[in-house]
Protein backbone atom coordinates (compact mmCIF):
# COMPACT_ATOMS: atom_id res chain seq x y z
CA UNK A 1 0.00 0.00 0.00
CA UNK A 2 2.64 2.44 0.76
CA UNK A 3 3.99 2.45 -2.90
CA UNK A 4 0.24 3.39 -3.74
CA UNK A 5 0.57 6.32 -1.40
CA UNK A 6 3.90 7.33 -2.57
CA UNK A 7 2.62 7.39 -6.19
CA UNK A 8 0.21 9.15 -5.03
CA UNK A 9 1.89 11.89 -3.90
CA UNK A 10 4.60 11.52 -6.46
CA UNK A 11 2.06 12.40 -9.06
CA UNK A 12 1.24 15.80 -7.04
CA UNK A 13 4.40 16.87 -6.95
CA UNK A 14 4.62 16.68 -10.21
CA UNK A 15 1.57 18.44 -10.83
CA UNK A 16 -0.08 15.10 -12.60
CA UNK A 17 -2.72 15.52 -11.05
CA UNK A 18 -4.94 12.82 -13.05
CA UNK A 19 -2.75 10.30 -12.65
CA UNK A 20 -2.73 11.28 -8.76
CA UNK A 21 -6.63 11.15 -8.47
CA UNK A 22 -7.05 8.00 -10.10
CA UNK A 23 -4.69 5.88 -7.93
CA UNK A 24 -6.07 7.58 -4.76
CA UNK A 25 -9.79 6.81 -6.32
CA UNK A 26 -8.65 3.47 -6.01
CA UNK A 27 -7.33 3.59 -2.36
CA UNK A 28 -10.35 2.79 -0.76
CA UNK A 29 -11.55 -0.24 -2.89
CA UNK A 30 -8.43 -1.46 -2.66
CA UNK A 31 -7.82 -1.39 1.11
CA UNK A 32 -11.87 -2.19 2.07
CA UNK A 33 -10.43 -5.45 -0.39
CA UNK A 34 -7.76 -6.16 2.15
CA UNK A 35 -10.09 -5.47 5.11
CA UNK A 36 -13.17 -7.14 4.34
CA UNK A 37 -12.25 -9.56 1.03
CA UNK A 38 -15.92 -11.24 0.70
CA UNK A 39 -17.90 -8.13 0.27
CA UNK A 40 -18.10 -6.45 -3.00
CA UNK A 41 -16.66 -3.42 -4.34
CA UNK A 42 -19.26 -0.73 -3.87
CA UNK A 43 -20.02 -1.43 -0.67
CA UNK A 44 -16.50 -1.95 0.37
CA UNK A 45 -15.29 1.29 -0.81
CA UNK A 46 -18.38 3.04 0.36
CA UNK A 47 -17.56 1.41 4.05
CA UNK A 48 -14.04 1.97 3.76
CA UNK A 49 -14.68 5.84 2.94
CA UNK A 50 -16.97 6.42 5.69
CA UNK A 51 -15.13 5.11 8.01
CA UNK A 52 -11.79 6.57 7.44
CA UNK A 53 -12.88 10.03 5.83
CA UNK A 54 -16.02 10.83 7.54
CA UNK A 55 -14.61 13.61 9.55
CA UNK A 56 -13.17 15.55 6.91
CA UNK A 57 -15.99 14.77 4.11
CA UNK A 58 -19.23 14.71 5.70
CA UNK A 59 -19.15 14.77 9.47
CA UNK A 60 -22.03 15.17 12.31
CA UNK A 61 -21.24 18.66 12.69
CA UNK A 62 -18.88 21.98 11.87
CA UNK A 63 -17.24 21.28 14.93
CA UNK A 64 -16.64 17.91 13.97
CA UNK A 65 -15.24 18.89 10.64
CA UNK A 66 -12.95 21.45 12.58
CA UNK A 67 -11.51 18.96 14.94
CA UNK A 68 -10.30 16.70 11.69
CA UNK A 69 -9.28 19.60 9.58
CA UNK A 70 -8.06 22.56 11.64
CA UNK A 71 -8.47 21.93 15.61
CA UNK A 72 -6.34 24.67 16.51
CA UNK A 73 -8.97 27.30 15.52
CA UNK A 74 -11.75 25.52 17.89
CA UNK A 75 -8.95 26.89 20.47
CA UNK A 76 -10.14 30.61 19.67
CA UNK A 77 -13.77 29.71 19.86
CA UNK A 78 -15.63 31.69 22.67
CA UNK A 79 -18.03 28.76 24.46
CA UNK A 80 -21.08 29.79 23.21
CA UNK A 81 -20.02 29.66 19.57
CA UNK A 82 -18.45 25.62 20.57
CA UNK A 83 -21.84 25.10 21.99
CA UNK A 84 -23.42 25.64 18.81
CA UNK A 85 -21.14 24.22 16.07
CA UNK A 86 -21.17 21.15 17.71
CA UNK A 87 -25.17 21.29 16.90
CA UNK A 88 -24.77 22.35 13.17
CA UNK A 89 -24.68 20.73 10.63
CA UNK A 90 -22.16 21.29 7.72
CA UNK A 91 -23.51 22.65 4.33
CA UNK A 92 -20.52 20.78 2.11
CA UNK A 93 -20.52 17.36 2.36
CA UNK A 94 -19.10 14.44 0.34
CA UNK A 95 -21.11 11.40 1.13
CA UNK A 96 -20.21 8.05 0.39
CA UNK A 97 -22.32 7.62 -2.41
CA UNK A 98 -21.24 10.90 -4.02
CA UNK A 99 -17.41 9.35 -3.85
CA UNK A 100 -18.65 6.38 -5.46
CA UNK A 101 -20.04 8.14 -8.15
CA UNK A 102 -17.06 10.29 -8.47
CA UNK A 103 -14.62 7.10 -8.70
CA UNK A 104 -17.00 5.45 -10.87
CA UNK A 105 -17.30 8.34 -13.22
CA UNK A 106 -13.96 9.59 -13.13
CA UNK A 107 -12.32 5.97 -13.28
CA UNK A 108 -13.82 4.71 -16.12
CA UNK A 109 -15.62 7.40 -17.82
CA UNK A 110 -12.75 10.12 -17.01
CA UNK A 111 -15.80 12.60 -16.37
CA UNK A 112 -16.90 14.63 -13.39
CA UNK A 113 -20.72 14.47 -13.81
CA UNK A 114 -22.36 12.38 -11.86
CA UNK A 115 -25.85 12.07 -11.31
CA UNK A 116 -26.05 12.70 -7.73
CA UNK A 117 -23.99 15.83 -7.54
CA UNK A 118 -21.78 17.88 -10.42
CA UNK A 119 -18.53 17.91 -9.05
CA UNK A 120 -15.48 20.19 -9.96
CA UNK A 121 -12.35 19.20 -9.30
CA UNK A 122 -9.58 21.64 -9.20
CA UNK A 123 -5.80 21.67 -8.20
CA UNK A 124 -6.10 24.82 -6.04
CA UNK A 125 -5.49 25.17 -2.27
CA UNK A 126 -9.64 25.99 -2.29
CA UNK A 127 -11.46 22.64 -0.93
CA UNK A 128 -14.67 21.77 -0.41
CA UNK A 129 -16.99 24.50 -1.54
CA UNK A 130 -20.19 25.07 -3.63
CA UNK A 131 -21.16 26.56 -6.53
CA UNK A 132 -24.20 26.61 -8.09
CA UNK A 133 -24.85 23.64 -6.57
CA UNK A 134 -21.52 21.93 -7.46
CA UNK A 135 -18.79 20.52 -5.23
CA UNK A 136 -15.73 21.80 -5.52
CA UNK A 137 -12.64 19.72 -4.79
CA UNK A 138 -9.19 20.72 -4.79
CA UNK A 139 -7.76 16.84 -5.98
CA UNK A 140 -3.92 18.13 -4.01
CA UNK A 141 -6.17 18.47 -0.90
CA UNK A 142 -8.89 15.45 -2.11
CA UNK A 143 -5.68 13.17 -2.29
CA UNK A 144 -3.35 13.68 0.47
CA UNK A 145 -6.66 12.81 2.68
CA UNK A 146 -7.35 10.04 0.98
CA UNK A 147 -3.39 8.96 1.59
CA UNK A 148 -3.40 9.93 5.23
CA UNK A 149 -6.51 8.31 5.66
CA UNK A 150 -4.45 4.74 4.20
CA UNK A 151 -1.84 5.66 5.94
CA UNK A 152 -3.81 5.64 9.33
CA UNK A 153 -5.77 2.87 8.47
CA UNK A 154 -2.20 0.62 7.91
CA UNK A 155 -1.37 1.17 11.22
CA UNK A 156 -5.06 0.32 12.60
CA UNK A 157 -4.65 -3.02 10.97
CA UNK A 158 -1.25 -4.30 11.47
CA UNK A 159 -1.90 -6.23 14.37
CA UNK A 160 -4.80 -8.14 12.24
CA UNK A 161 -2.43 -11.29 10.91
CA UNK A 162 -5.07 -11.76 8.32
CA UNK A 163 -5.70 -8.07 6.93
CA UNK A 164 -1.52 -7.73 7.17
CA UNK A 165 -1.07 -10.92 5.23
CA UNK A 166 -3.62 -9.46 2.30
CA UNK A 167 -1.79 -5.97 2.51
CA UNK A 168 1.34 -7.78 1.96
CA UNK A 169 0.51 -10.30 -0.76
CA UNK A 170 -1.05 -7.95 -3.03
CA UNK A 171 0.50 -7.35 -6.65
CA UNK A 172 3.97 -5.49 -6.46
CA UNK A 173 5.61 -4.51 -9.85
CA UNK A 174 9.24 -5.55 -9.74
CA UNK A 175 12.30 -7.18 -11.57
CA UNK A 176 12.74 -10.16 -10.16
CA UNK A 177 10.84 -13.51 -9.91
CA UNK A 178 10.96 -16.68 -8.76
CA UNK A 179 12.70 -15.32 -5.66
CA UNK A 180 15.61 -13.46 -7.48
CA UNK A 181 16.58 -16.70 -9.83
CA UNK A 182 15.07 -14.45 -12.87
CA UNK A 183 16.19 -10.82 -13.14
CA UNK A 184 14.99 -8.53 -16.01
CA UNK A 185 16.61 -5.76 -17.23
Amino acid sequence: MIDFISSVRKAIADENYHCALFIALSIPDICGKLETPNVGNGVRSRRWFEDNLKQKYFPDSIYDYLKATNPKVLEAFPAEILKRIKNQKPEITLEPDVFWALRNAFLHEASDQIKAQKVHITHSESHMNKFDGAIQLSAKIFCEDICDAAIDWLERVKTDKDVWERVNSRAKIKNTILDGAVHFE
